[in-house]
Order: structure tokens, then sequence, then C-alpha cells
């Protein structure tokens, strides 16, 4: 848990010998109330504050992002008291608002506990599929996939999809769930209409305290991936449109769509990986009218309407976290959750659309009476 306050993130830089830390500045709320009571201008000057800070006198923390928590001496939320030192900060103007001259300001030290995590990238990642971040051009958010497009320098043509584990929102599950896609697409991506990996993201320490323009020295820290980019969309984005024009034709590619879809999933679990999170969005058509399955590190959560009754009564009772379940029970939601979208694509056609529900209620039974193969051959 961070600390109980008002944090603002920044760089500092010792101009002695341009040696930098990460920083985050976490302000008591009950020191920041006395100082800005109504609220006004709290941002300009809290960033005055900060320009202000004496970081001479702090014990800042190499290579990772230090939290400074400013609090009143004696705060109930100090994480070491013992360790906690005199605020020391350089004149402010008089009339600032953080010129509390009569109450005792101590500043207190530690790594910060909301940093983004970046992990070492492992050796097993050939450097023929690693590329250095600064070679990226990132060109527009991605809402619905919580990704980017972007380029990757010299070549300004080619629009390729970024997933990073630095997001505007942060969770500390991030940087593991695109380890684990990382590691399911280095043996399926690209196979099976599941989408293929480009390159794995990498750059040195982003938290590095070298001085700047100092040659890499140290090891690949993992960044994100880049992946092949499909502008036609999400399989969600064409039901939504389709449903729109409230028309009784059938979607052309429906049936192909929904043995693709099978014969990734299929690919998936014969890998020994599942993906907990089927669903429409996660699922996108490329230039030649085929579906393609991403999102597939099967560890980065899951959407409760596309869990299957058996997965969501064990979800609802906190009978057990559904990504720590067995992999059989894992697989059998997987197929469930393939079964329902094959209902959605089931419109129109009058024996296009039986044959795709006979199927899906095949993969919505439990247990299956049918295997993803199975249905991939016959449809």
């Amino acid at each position: 848990m961070g600390a109980p306050g008002y944090s603002l993130n920044f760089v500092a830089i010792r101009r002695c010998d341009q040696k930098r830390w990460h920083v985050c500045v976490v302000v008591e709320r009950r020191l920041l109330s006395l100082a800005v009571p109504n609220g006004t201008n709290c941002n300009a000057a809290l960033n005055e504050f900060c320009r202000a800070i004496d970081f001479g006198t702090l014990d800042l923390l190499d290579d990772t992002r230090t939290q400074i928590f400013v609090h009143s001496k004696g705060h109930e939320h100090a994480h070491d008291p013992d360790g906690c030192r005199p605020f020391v900060h350089r004149p402010l103007p008089d009339g600032h608002a953080f010129n509390l001259d009569n109450l005792p300001v101590v500043a207190e030290m530690r790594e910060d506990p909301a940093r983004v995590r970046f992990p070492v990238l492992e050796a097993a990642t050939p450097a023929s599929r690693r590329v250095e971040w600064d070679r990226l051009q990132v060109v527009e958010r991605l809402p619905a996939l919580a990704a980017y497009t972007a380029r990757l320098l010299p070549d300004m043509e080619q629009l390729y999809v970024l997933k990073s584990i630095e997001r505007g929102l942060h969770i500390p599950q991030d940087t593991p769930a695109l380890e684990s896609e990382l590691h399911v697409l280095e043996e399926v991506g690209g196979q099976d209409h599941i989408v293929w990996l480009v390159t794995a993201v990498v750059s040195d320490n982003p938290y590095s305290s070298t001085a700047t323009g100092t040659a890499k020295s140290g090891p690949d820290y993992f960044r994100g991936l880049l992946l092949e980019y499909h502008p036609r969309g999400t399989l969600e984005s064409v039901l939504k449109t389709d449903a729109e024009k409230q028309t009784e034709k059938p979607l052309p590619w429906a049936s192909r769509w929904a043995s693709q879809l099978c014969s990734a999933v299929a690919a998936l679990h014969e890998h020994g990986f599942t993906h907990m999170d089927i669903k429409p969005s996660n699922m996108v058509i490329d230039k030649d009218e085929s579906l393609i399955l991403i999102d597939v590190g099967g560890a980065g959560g899951f959407t409760r309407e596309w869990l299957s009754p058996y997965m969501s009564v064990v979800e609802e009772n906190n009978a057990a976290e559904p990504l720590d379940m067995p992999l059989e029970d894992r697989k059998r939601n997987d197929m469930w959750a393939v079964g329902k979208i094959m209902l959605l694509m089931a419109t129109g056609d009058e024996k296009q659309s039986q044959d795709i529900q006979a199927a899906a209620r095949k993969l919505m039974a439990d247990p299956p009476l049918t295997t993803l193969r199975q249905i991939a051959a016959d449809l």
C-alpha cells in the first residue's frame, strides 16, 4: 500500500554529477489540508514545494523509485518513525502555502511500493527477438485493447500494436501478465490464428540512476510487446456494427470465424496454456477476413460475464481464484466461452445458424460433448 496522501512523480537531478533519481513525493493529507485549506491552486503549490526540496539531505535510492513521505512529526501512518529526518527545502516565497513554521515536518524514504515493476528479460528470449524502446514511436492509444499503435524506426510505414508494461493506470498484476503473454507467444504466436509476436521491447533500467548520456551496459529490462496490427478492429466491433444494421443478413464469415477461434484455443490447450478471458474484444479481424485471437497470456484477469457457470459459482463463493483452478477446469471454461461467442455469431442464414448453434451447445455442455479440433473440422 502507498502512503496516505497526495503524490507527485518526477525525476530529480543532482547538478554536480548529473546523477538522477526517480522520485515520488507523497504529502500527508492533513499537512496538505493545513497548507491549502480550500484546495485552490493545490497543484501549483505542490509543484513549487517539490522544486524547493533539498535532495542533498535525503538518502535517495539508486536504480528504483524512491517514495518521499512528507508528514508532520508523529504521523500515525509513518512506516519507519525512527528513520524520519527533518525535511529540508530551500526558502519559499513569503506567504507560500507550505511555509508552516509552527508545524515540525519530517521526511521518510523507502522504495515506492506503487512503482511500475520492470523485470529483467530472461535469457531465453534471443537477441533477434528484442528491440530497444527508443526505436519506437507511439502513434495513438487503442482503448479497447489497452494498447497503442506504434511505428518501429527507421521504417515509418508499418504499424504495430504496442502493449506496454507502463500504462496510465498500472496495477502490480500487469507485469506478470505481460511476461506470461510473452512466454505464450514465444511458443504459439503466429500459429492457428493466434496473434503473431513481432518482438519483445527492452531498454536499460528505466529507473537507472546513472548519469544521462552513459552507454547502456546492464541487462535488458522488459518494457512490453510489439505485435502485428490488424486495422479492421475487434470481433466485438464487427458484431456491434452488424447488430446496429438490424438486418437478417448473416455474417458472411461466421462459420469460418467459429472454426478459426476453435483452432486458436485448441492450440493454446495443446501447449498447456489457457486463455481465461475469451470474449469478442479479444479477437481481431485481419485483412483476409480471418479471425485472430489476442490477449493470450492467461494471467491478466478475467471478465465475469464470460466465465462458465461453474467458474462463476467458484468466483462468487470465493472458493478459489478462477485463474488458479486446475488446468482441465480452465480448459472447460475456455470451451464454454467459445460456445457463447459462437451463439453470438449464429445469425441470419438458417442452415449456418443451426450448425453453429449445435456446435456451441456441445462446447457449453458440462462436460463438453466434443473437442475444439472436431468443431474446427466440422464447420
